[in-house]
């Protein structure tokens, strides 16, 4: 379960369970280019896995990996910048 906020062009990804370790977005403006943990700044793997046509032809799909260690139990937040 997760919801999002946004200010300016940043978008803040808050993760409220800790049931899995990969967050799949769709609708990623191509804009973004990378994400990290709000808590520590550290990068996270994401990767591109093509486009969504349904949301917009100018996003993609996008899956980031959450090392188990790295979340928190009730609020991981994953930045998109």
């Amino acid at each position: 379960f997760s919801v999002s906020t946004r200010r300016d062009d940043t978008h803040y990804i808050h993760l409220l369970d800790n049931e899995s370790d990969c967050l799949n977005l769709a609708g990623v403006p191509l804009t973004v280019t990378g994400a990290r943990l709000l808590a520590t700044g550290e990068p996270l793997e994401m990767r591109r896995v093509g486009q969504n046509f349904f949301v917009s032809p100018d996003s993609d799909r996008v899956e980031i990996y959450i090392p188990p260690e790295k979340r928190d139990p009730c609020d991981t937040v994953v930045v998109l910048a």
